[in-house]
This record gives C-alpha cells, structure tokens and sequence, in this order.
C-alpha cells in the first residue's frame, strides 16, 4: 500500500449511486444488497462503499486490515472493527451478531485461506443472509494472451495485483464458494475489452498476435470479464430445491417468451407490409400536397419579408429596454454590495460576540472550581478547630506559655501554630466575604444531593440519580462529598437528599429547620450500614481493632440517627427497603436502584469500538473494590480452582485490592493480578473478559443488601455474569437466559463449565446481558419509573396548599394560528386566575419589533383578552420560579439555560422539526430540543405517543380544548337533509404553512368543481385573494365568532393536518359539520373512527370521499352526529383543569 495510502481509494464524499456507471462494480454489487440491509463490510476501506450503503438506509458494520482508513471509515459506519481476516476468526471480532448481508469487495483473493473465512462467514448471517463478493477474473484475455508471450507480471493495481495470493476463473469461483457449503450464483459481471488501455490488465497490441488466436480467445464468454459478482447463499436442502426450481421456471419462462417472440416478430412482419403498401398510398398523395405546399410557401415568403420588417422596429425598442435594465441592474449591484458590507459587519460583531461569552462560560466555570474547593477546604478547617481536641491543645499551650513552663524551641512551635491559627482566619475571613458576593446567586432549584460518602457510592447514588431528574425536568445540584453548607441548602432548594450523611448537632438542627420551612429531607442509602445489631456480619468488622471497631460503631450509629430524623428514606434494593420497614415502621421508603449514567454508556460504545487482539486465552475476571472482600470470593474459589486445573488456556483476571487465597496457589501461573483503576477505565478492561464474577457471602443480610450493580457493568460490554442467588441478582438476571445464578460450590462449579466450554452460550448470554441493561438500566430509560416513585413518596406533602410561581417563554404570539398561540395564553390566564403566580415573557421580533413592554401588553390584550398574569418584554431578566414552561422550540433553549427555575417545562403543540425541510439548520434545531433536559408536555395523545416512543420517558398530555364559542350553542344536524340548496364545503386554506397541504385542497377541490360546478366552495384563513382554477367565497382570517358561524353554515368542513392534528377539526365537529382530513398517523390516532373521512393524501382520494358526503346525505348527518358527539365535552375548561393537575403533581403539590 501507497504512503498516502488515501490515493488507493475512492473519495466516499464526492461518490454517488447516480454517479456510478452501469459497468461500475460498486453499482452491480448495490443491485444485489438492496435498501435497510444490515451489512458487515470486510476489507471496508476509507468507507466509500458503506457511505453508499448507507443512503439506501443500510446499517454497516466494517472490518478493516489499515488502521488509519478505518479511522476515516467511522465516520459512515456504525462500528469499525480493526482486524487481519488471515490472523483472527470472524466470529471472535463479531460475536453475537446477525447480518442480512456479507460483502467483500476484492477483498478474498488477498486472503491465505477464504474458504476458511467463507465456512466462519455463514456463523454470522441471519437465516435467509448472504454473501456479495466481487472477484478479478485470471482467465480475462489480456491474460491469456500475455501468458502466449511467457509474461505474467504483477502490477500496482488490477488482476495481477501484487498484494494478490489467489487467482480465481469463472469455475474456481464456484468451487471457492461450493467447498464450504454455499449456493453460488455468479449473478453479473464487470466488463473491460481485451485490447483496452487500461492499468488494470496486461497491455497488448493486436498486430502482435495471430487473428485466430484472437479470434478464439474472444469468442470465449468471459474473455472481457474484468471482475465476477457473486451472490452466494449458505446451502440448504431447501435452498438448493429453490434454485434448481428457480432455474427450471427460468428456462419455461425462456422458452415462452421466445415463442411469444417468434409469433410478435410474424405478426409485426404482416402489420410491416400491409404498413409498407399504405405507405406507398401515402406518399402518392404526399406528392400532391407538396405542389399545394409550394404554393404556399411562396405566400408565406412574402409575409415573412413584411414580419422582418416589424421585427427589426421590436428589436430596436428592446435595446432600448435593455440598456434601462442594465442600469437598474448596475443600481441592484450597488445595493447588493452595501448589503454584503454591511452583513460582514453583522457577523465580525456576532463573532466578537460570541468570543466574549465563550470567555464569561470559562470564567464562570473556574469561579465554580474554585468556589467548590474553597468550600471543601473551610468545611475541614471548620471542622478542625471546633474540635475538643484543638481546643484543648490551644488552650493547654497558652497555659504553659503564662507560667514559663514551656521552653523556647516549644514556645517557637506554638508561636508557628498561633501564626499558622490567625493566618487560616484571615484565610477564613476572605472566604466569607467571597462566599457573601457568590451568595447574590439566588438560583433556585428543586433537589440538592449532598454525601457523607465518598466514591463509588456517591456517584451512584447522587450523580446517576440527579441525572434521573434532570431528565425528567427537575433542577438538581449534587454537591462534594462531606461538604454541608446547610444554610446554603435551606435558601435554594425543596428537597435534600442527604446520602449517607451521619448525623451531627448541625445535621440535626439543619433538618429541625426544613421541617419548619416545609423543606423535605431525604436520607439515601445503599448498604446496610444503620444497624448495629448487624455489625458482626460486616468481614471487615472482623479485621478491625477494638478501637476501630468502637469507631466503626459509633458511625453506624449516627446513620442510624440521622435515619430517625429524616421522615423519608430512599434504599437501593429490595433487602435494604425491608430493613427500613422493621427498623423504621413509620417512615416511608422507596427503591430507586443504581443506574447506568449516559457517561458510562458512552464509555462502554467507545470501549466496544477497540480491537482486543486474540491470544487464545479465556478470561474470568473478579473485579474486587477492596480487600474486604475475601468471604465473598471464597464462595467460588474452589470451583475456580477445579476450572482453572482442567482448563490450562483459562485466565482469572483479580482486579483491584484482593490477596490471592491460599487454595488458588497451585495456579498461580494462571492468574493475573490487575491494579485498582478509575470507573472511567474500566470498559476497556471489560473488553478482553469473557465470564464476570459476581459471589456474595451467603446467608447474610449485609451482602444481601447489596445492589447488581457489577452484573450490568459487565453487561453493558456484553460480557455475561455468573452471580450468587440473593434477591438483586435474582432481580437482574434471568438465571440461565442472561446470567447464571448460583447457591452452592456444585452449581458454581456446573456454571463456570457451562460458560468456558461452551462459547455461543457464552455470547448469547452476554448479548442478552447487554440487551436487558439498555432495556431497564440505562437512567433516561428509569425516568418514568423513578416518577411514579417519587410521586408517590412526596406527592402533596410539598406546600400543598400554597400557589405555585409559573413563567411562560413565548415568542412573539400570533393572533391569527388555528389556536396554538390562543391555547398558551388560555393556560397561562386560567392558572393566573386560579391564584398561581403567572408571568409571560415575550420576545419582540417580527411584528412585534421595537415595541415597549406597553405596547407588548397591549398587543396581547386586544387579541388574546386581559388577565392577572404579567406580561413582560423580552427573555432577559426572567424571574425565579417554581416552573418554566417553553413553548416552541426556540424558547425550549431559552428554559434549558433558566438558573432560578425549580422545575423546567417544555409544552409541545406540534412537531416542529417537520416545520422545516430535512436539510435546514432549524430542522437539526427544532429536533435537539427533544434531547434537553424538560419535562415534555404535549397536546394530544399522539405527540406523547411519539415523544415517549423516542426518548423512552412517558410523558403527560392534555386534549385538545375547544373555543367557547364552538359549544356555545348545539349545533343543527338535520340541515345535512335538506335538498332546498346546494352542498357547501368550508376549506381551512393556509398556503404559507407546509403542512396544512394547500396545494392538495386546491387540486382536489379543481377535480370537484369539474365533476360538479354546483357544488359551493368557501375558503377561511386566507390573508389575500388568489387566482385558483375554481370560482370561490374567500372568507379571510377569521374571528373565533366568526369562525363558528361560518362553520354552523356549511355542510363539509376540509382540512389537512400531515403532522400534529389541527383544532380546526374539532371545531368543525362541534359546529355540526361534516368533516374531511387525511388518513395519516397524527391523524388517525386523535379521531375516533365515524367521527371523520379519513382519506389518502392525494386528490383523488379527497375528491372521492367529497363526493361520497354530497351524494351521500344520510351519510352526511351520520358522521356529523359522531362528531359532535365525541368533541362536545372538549372543553378549555376540562383542558386547564389537566394541565394544573399535571404540574401540580410535577411540583409534589397533590398526591399522583
């Protein structure tokens, strides 16, 4: 391979399917693999191929010998795996995966053993899978005649490439894939003429050779052939049978289709000379015409000369009109070129800009650090000189010095430490004063997490948990462990949880004050570390001095206390939640088990993406925190023993701080001892695991306490775990489908064999593992679990009778929409109304640019009525709340950046990102802001469908509400029976919004017209009359009231909603009108069936179900009846009534 080894490769960014010729083997090899095809590319290159694959909606897999062109290649496949095909088994690099296709492209010839690669290739493909290859053809004709002149010399590129180790004709092609036990089919062929200049043959030249040598090499049928494709299909007996049937039906088809041939050539003959004597006939009488045509002609000369005449006056008043437009274009030029000017002074400034917030993110973030480890450092100095020890020893040492007691280099060294003493209390004092200026932060939010507990603990419990909440919309903070700044905690936040935090006179008195602030305290934990009466079950007790023991003690005692001061406790299993229950009676707990953070998720995909060489061992690997747990491991020590005695190439991997017991010695050699390392590097360790151990001491309730947390590590690298039988191994793991469970030394024994003997089971368990985390473990994923927890735990305990503080972020609200704007501020007036604090900020853009807050208000006030909520103008200066609620996509980054928000809302009323074309930056935009951290909030049913389908969270909806002035009145049904007027249909035309689908109602109702001009057409929404191919009444953008009343006046209501549903369908029933909309999902899912014509979206199928309703009466009043009825309790009333509710269960202000 070339230095520059990109040159051997096409460029995947310039290369297109419409780019490649019909002779090109990429095109002739896609022919074969077709669309939505799961792909595994071997010798996949820069991933020019896998780009291609991948616009036909292919998901690729690559495997590649370069490491630098894998590298480019990620980026158009889903994994790349490094790896010599000649050095390494398929199924090792690609366990536990199924393909419906396996490519190699020129990729065999270059291999020392194919069939071997083929025979492992068939492991991988799904049942109906199969191989595409292309293949240089030996017995090409340049070849050939090369080999008359006794050359046979190998070149860059082409047949005779130098990096070739087979050579393959038409015939050792078949046989390479019939050895091992494929169906061949050489299903086409690249072509290259014999005598082509071209680097990828030998280059001959004709004269140099006999012409019946040519002659006969070339009337061989793969003479031209440059490159074979195969299509090869595991063998089957059913299979073959397909084949052979499919070969026989070909050759009946054949022979029909050359007699049907032969009969069309005898017939198209006959109708040939019947046309022949018809021609004669013809162009006898053509001849005739000419002469009259000539006759003419002449005429027509003479009229030309007069036309010329005219035309060359027209031509003199065009340059005229030409020299005016170049003027007005020089003009246009010149505006252009200040306009360009002046957009490079925009974007200089917005540069500058954005520079200077760069510079206020960073130094925001190092004030954060610097905060965070000043406050570390005056908790411990606090905490050191309010202790007795200290004090004492300050006191003692002042003593001494007043009765000259101690000598001079004592009295040095207590001077030093008097110094050292007043220095830390300036030190103090400065911190303080920082503290106080950092302290005019008054963001707000609704959890803190603060920790007694350092490590792994800690970032399960706080972290994984806080992220939990964010995803659901809450505000979190997680702060250091051992850091308690309880006054901080008591202004800023609604509930605490302290995890693991023993109790102090502070932590009590801190807890006294919550509970008169109505502030909840939380205590988490995840161990069995409050009972005293379970110590002696603790290994580590056992290692422990008397004095450590005592200490050890005292601080289960104090998790005790801080336990009994706290009202509400959070464990992490099942064993630990009936602990509480018998420890506590009366206090209420829930489970929230520990979770797989998106960090760790990500660093598990990163992991999965490195090549671990084989080097032919197996590896069990003890992953060990401590050395305190030798009890644990003893429960499979000798069963590894026996394992490791009958398995010499079985490795036990014993990472961290774990002394090898005494009974293992004997296999030392096969032992490899792995440091303690960070959490961060622990996938790439998983990587070269095979079997993860999981023992626990049996029969005690301190290790059946714990989590199965080290099950779905293991399991996020599909490494498959042998654990012991207590209640949250019994939880995670399906004993014997994803994991195995064991409660004695012969069933630890039996599982260790069944994995290290077995290596599909191995695989299929680990492939299971890693599908059950991703189902139940990842923290997104136990959002909505976590919940329905919470809810329960705090719902209406957290200021139920208080009123919440609520800020709406709008755009510039637009009077005129079907209702989305209208639904806003119903929800914000009736919550106002209801005494809940509203405020709504309004961005002035659009029409609204350059207005005052004043003239904002009024704006909203003449088109959307008066309210107690507070209308302000502009996003800045936004203030604290309980919840935040966006409202489209562009505030939803509004919200997301809110710092004094406990609570952050996001109210979806369509799918924005549809609003836009796939390739425009605001579609990438609008679909992000599903992503961020907001609780979603949809109207309809069918975008909760679709939201919670996406981010596998569950989220809340309200229906849609109808206008007072829709059910103000009952509706008169029986007008769809009279036969005194012609049928009306009322048609929602808006043009400027895609998907409304304007030009669909336009040709639909053109076909209508055409069939039945009778029939009369109003249009509503309309801003301008246009010219439209059928006469209409252009109602115009039209009043809620008026609205109605042209609703109640007409007998089919037409409307198209391609994504979110409009109200204007639901109006439309409640006025008792007929209605039409398009049968699409969106759609589908929001009307109940008969209530609505659903058709599909094109124009005949509208003209076919409008005509169905005109002739149609009975039909008519039928489903106008269902309509009415399934709307007429829509109510704006009903709808606000399920918003507060949702966001007072949200605030844990009423009981779920």
């Amino acid at each position: 391979m070339n230095k520059d080894w990109s040159k051997d490769y096409p460029s995947a960014e310039n290369l297109t399917e419409e780019g490649l010729g019909e002779n090109h083997v990429l095109r002739k090899m896609l022919n074969l693999i077709g669309d939505n095809q799961r792909v595994v590319d071997f010798g996949c290159a820069t991933g020019y191929f896998a780009q291609l694959l991948s616009r036909k909606g292919c998901i690729v897999t690559g495997v590649e010998i370069n490491p630098d062109a894998a590298k480019v290649a990620e980026e158009y496949c889903k994994e790349v795996i490094v790896a010599d095909l000649d050095f390494v088994s398929v199924t090792e690099i690609l366990p536990s995966q199924e393909f419906d296709v396996a490519v190699f492209g020129d990729v065999l010839e270059h291999l020392r053993n194919p069939w071997r690669i083929l025979e492992e290739t068939k492991q991988i493909l799904k049942k109906d899978g199969y191989v595409v290859a292309s293949i240089p053809n030996i017995a090409h004709g340049a070849i050939r005649l090369s080999l008359l002149q006794g050359k046979f010399e190998y070149t860059e590129l082409g047949i005779l490439d130098n990096t070739h180790l087979r050579f393959f004709t038409r015939k050792t092609v078949e046989e390479l894939f019939e050895i091992p036990g494929y169906l061949v089919n050489i299903a086409d062929r690249t072509k290259l003429e014999v005598f082509s200049e071209s680097s990828l043959i030998p280059q001959n030249k004709r004269e140099q050779f006999d012409s019946n040598t040519i002659k006969q090499i070339e009337e061989d049928k793969d003479a031209d052939t440059l490159q074979f494709i195969i299509r090869a299909d595991p063998w089957t007996i059913e299979g073959e049978y397909a084949a052979m049937s499919e070969g026989f039906s070909k050759l009946l088809e054949e022979s029909e289709q050359l007699k049907s041939q032969l009969h069309s050539t005898q017939a198209e003959l006959d109708q040939a000379q019947a046309q022949l004597q018809e021609n004669q006939l013809q162009l006898e009488q053509s001849q005739s015409h000419l002469q009259q045509t000539q006759t003419e002609l002449e005429r027509s000369q003479s009229h030309l000369q007069q036309t010329q005449t005219e035309l060359e006056r027209s031509q003199s008043h065009l340059q005229q009109t030409q020299t005016e437009l170049e003027r007005s274009q020089s003009h246009l030029q010149q505006t252009q070129t200040e306009l360009e000017r002046s957009q490079s002074h925009l974007q200089q400034t917005q540069t500058e800009l954005e520079r200077s917030q760069s510079h206020l993110q960073q130094t925001q973030t190092e004030l954060e650090r610097s905060q965070s480890k000043l406050i570390y450092a005056q908790t411990y100095i606090t905490a050191m000189q309010t202790s007795k020890f200290w004090k004492l020893r300050t006191a003692w040492f002042r003593v001494k010095g007043f009765l000259n007691l101690a000598p001079a280099s004592e009295m040095f060294t207590h001077n030093n430490e008097l110094n050292i003493v007043n220095k830390t209390e300036d030190i103090l004092k400065t911190s303080n004063s920082l503290q106080e200026d950092l302290s005019t932060d008054n963001r707000l939010k609704m959890f803190a997490f603060i920790s007694g507990c350092p490590g792994d603990s800690y970032r399960y419990r706080c972290h994984h948990q806080a992220e939990i909440l964010k995803y659901l919309g809450y505000t979190v903070d997680v702060y250091e462990p051992m850091v308690f700044l309880y006054n901080e905690l008591i202004t800023k936040y609604k509930i605490i949880i302290a995890h693991r935090v023993p109790h102090t006179d502070e932590f009590e008195q801190f807890v006294f004050n919550a509970e008169k602030l109505d502030i909840k305290v939380i205590f988490d934990t995840d161990d069995l570390v409050f009972d005293p009466s379970r110590i002696s079950q603790i290994h580590a007790c056992t290692l422990m001095d008397q004095q450590e023991k005592t200490l050890y003690e005292n601080g289960v005692k104090r998790y005790r206390k801080s336990m009994s001061l706290c009202d509400y406790i959070t464990v992490s299993t099942n064993k630990l939640q009936q602990e509480i229950e018998q420890s506590f009676p009366n206090k209420v707990s829930i489970i929230l088990r520990n979770r797989i953070s998106n960090e760790m998720e990500q660093g598990a995909i990163e992991a999965r993406k490195s090549y671990v060489p084989n080097d032919g061992m197996l590896r069990i690997a003890y992953f060990s925190g401590t050395k305190t747990h030798v009890k644990d491991f003893a429960e499979c020590v000798l069963a590894l023993k026996s394992i490791l005695t009958e398995f010499p190439y079985v490795r036990l991997m014993v990472v961290g701080h774990l002394d090898i017991p005494e009974a293992l010695q004997e296999v030392a050699s096969q032992i490899e001892c792995v440091p303690y390392m960070p959490w961060r590097d622990l996938p790439k360790l998983y990587r070269k695991v095979d079997i993860n151990l999981a023992p626990l001491e049996k029969n005690n309730d301190f290790t059946e306490s714990k989590s199965e947390l080290k099950y779905f590590e293991a399991a996020l690298l599909s490494v498959p775990t042998i654990a012991s039988d207590t209640s949250s191994f019994r939880f995670a793991i399906q004993d014997g489908v994803n994991g195995l469970l064991c409660n004695n030394l012969d069933e630890w024994k039996d599982a260790l064999y069944q994995l290290v003997t077995n290596q599909k089971l191995r695989q299929e368990m680990g492939h299971k593992a890693f599908e059950d985390v991703n189902s139940r473990y990842l923290t997104r994923i136990a959002a909505s679990e976590s919940m329905q927890k919470w809810k329960y735990l705090l719902g209406g305990s957290l200021s139920p009778n208080k009123p919440l503080s609520i800020a709406f972020i709008l755009r510039a609200p637009i009077a005129q929409t079907g209702g989305g704007y209208k639904h806003i501020f119903n929800l914000a007036y009736y919550l106002a109304a209801k005494e809940h604090t509203v405020n709504i900020y309004i961005e002035p853009i659009a029409h609204l640019t350059n207005f005052t807050t004043e003239q904002v208000r009024d704006f909203c006030e003449e088109n959307f009525g008066k309210s107690n909520a507070i209308i302000h103008c502009g996003h800045a200066g936004i203030l604290e709340s309980d919840i935040a609620i966006a409202t489209n996509w562009p505030t939803a980054y509004v919200v997301e950046q809110l710092v004094n928000t406990r609570f952050k809302a996001y109210y979806v009323q369509d799918y924005e990102p549809y609003f836009y074309k796939s390739e425009e930056a605001n579609f990438t935009q609008a679909e992000a802001t599903y992503n961020l951290p907001l609780n979603i909030i949809t109207l309809g049913k069918y975008l909760a469908e679709v939201l919670s389908q996406r981010n596998k969270i569950d989220y809340p909806y309200v229906d849609f509400p109808l206008g007072e002035v829709f059910l103000a009145e009952n509706p008169i049904l029986d007008r769809h029976l009279s036969t005194t007027k012609p049928c009306s249909i009322l048609f929602f035309a808006r043009p400027h919004i895609p998907r409304r689908n304007f030009t669909l109602g336009v040709e639909s109702l053109n076909k209508l017209y055409q069939h039945n001009s009778d029939v009369q057409i109003k249009l509503y929404g309309l801003e301008e009359d246009l010219e439209l191919p059928f006469p209409y009444e252009n109602l115009g953008v039209l009043t809620q009231a008026e609205t109605a009343e042209a609703m109640r006046s007409s007998d089919i209501h037409l409307s198209f909603s391609m994504t979110n549903i409009s109200t204007v369908v639901f109006e439309a029933m409640a006025c008792g009108c007929a209605t039409v909309e398009v049968d699409v999902p969106p759609v589908r899912s929001m009307v109940k069936e008969g209530t609505c014509l659903l058709c599909e979206p094109n124009s005949q199928a509208v003209f076919n179900a409008l005509m169905d309703l005109i002739n149609n009466a009975g039909m008519r009043q039928n489903i106008a009846t269902s309509g009415y009825e399934s709307v007429k309790d829509l109510t704006l009333q009903n709808m606000c009534l399920k918003f507060e509710k949702i966001l007072m269960e949200y605030s844990f202000r009423v009981k779920s």
